[in-house]
């Protein structure tokens, strides 16, 4: 019933203050509610279930109709509906990744039209004047840069249509952005990066991928969920190809349940790790900043 909400918005809704509360409100209602279910695919809340029916209650089309650039800025009531969107997608993405690339799968339109809001809002935010962006646009930038990550990581044919011809712009316009936000954009390129040659060509047209490579080793990464999230995949991928060549099957069924015994703890401590990030990110903005400038090179462009 929910959905539905988002569901029947086809246009442009910012001079409708009511019809705009009520969204927002459905929509934080179901990020609450999301926050508090259990990770994992087990989906006992019913919620993951429902996002997959509704595509994700709605939202991605609700954004590609109502999200339309007024000159060279997002409407602030557009911007409060976006940030709550993805805001939302990443805690669906924090209860189950995998259930979220689902539904975004390339070979339905509804990836596309999510990643056509996102390259339209990033170059608005790319070509803004930094002074003058708000804190909610700031927030918004974050969960969508977040939301890209979680799209992507470990997922070789997203990564491959985030960087063909239609969206490669995205990269360009992530290099145009202040410091404040090379917290998240650092790890969703290394994780663009990882054991993907194309993207890391396309990436160093504007970004230095000595910087990333030299992030990838720092201890912020090591904490960070996306890149132990692309870590563990390959060492499960690893584990996965000893086992088939193991003479011993008890030996390999032992291997194998101890992987997916441990495959819930991975997912709730991701999901802290995340959450912890992402709470300072959005929260603590200056200090963000200071942090940048101190662990990061100042300027993250060749």
């Amino acid at each position: 019933m929910l959905s539905h909400r988002c569901m029947k918005v086809r246009e442009p809704i910012e001079p409708n203050q009511s019809l705009m509360l009520s969204l927002l409100t459905t929509l934080g209602f179901l990020t609450r509610f999301s926050d508090v279910c259990p990770p994992g695919p087990a989906d006992p809340t019913r919620l993951l279930s429902a996002a997959k029916s509704t595509e994700l209650f709605g939202t991605v089309s609700m954004l590609a109709g109502c999200v339309v650039p007024t000159g060279k800025c997002i409407p602030p009531r557009m911007t409060a509906l976006a940030a709550s969107t993805f805001s939302l997608y990443v805690s669906l993405a924090l209860v189950d990744v995998n259930t979220f690339q689902e539904v975004l799968t390339v070979e339905g339109p509804l990836s596309l039209k999510l990643l056509d809001v996102m390259t339209r809002i990033l170059n608005c935010s790319a070509n803004s004047v930094i002074g003058t962006r708000s804190g909610e646009s700031s927030t918004m930038l974050i969960d969508l840069i977040a939301s890209m990550a979680f799209f992507s990581v470990n997922n070789r044919r997203h990564q491959d249509l985030l960087i063909s011809d239609t969206f490669a712009v995205i990269f360009k316009n992530l290099a145009k952005l202040s410091a404040q936000f090379n917290p998240v954009i650092y790890p969703f390129l290394v994780t663009m990066c990882h054991n993907n040659a194309p993207a890391r060509q396309l990436i160093s047209l504007d970004f230095d991928l000595g910087l990333l490579d030299e992030y990838s080793k720092s201890e912020a990464a090591k904490q960070n969920c996306w890149v132990c999230m692309a870590h563990n995949n390959s060492n499960s991928n690893s584990n996965n190809t000893n086992n088939k060549n193991n003479s011993s099957s008890s030996s390999s069924n032992n291997t194998i349940n101890k992987n997916n015994s441990s495959s819930n703890s991975n997912s709730q401590q991701n999901r802290a790790l995340f959450s912890n990030a992402i709470s300072l990110s959005r929260c603590h903005s200056e200090l963000v900043c200071v942090c940048v400038c101190v662990c990061l090179p100042r300027s993250h462009t060749k």
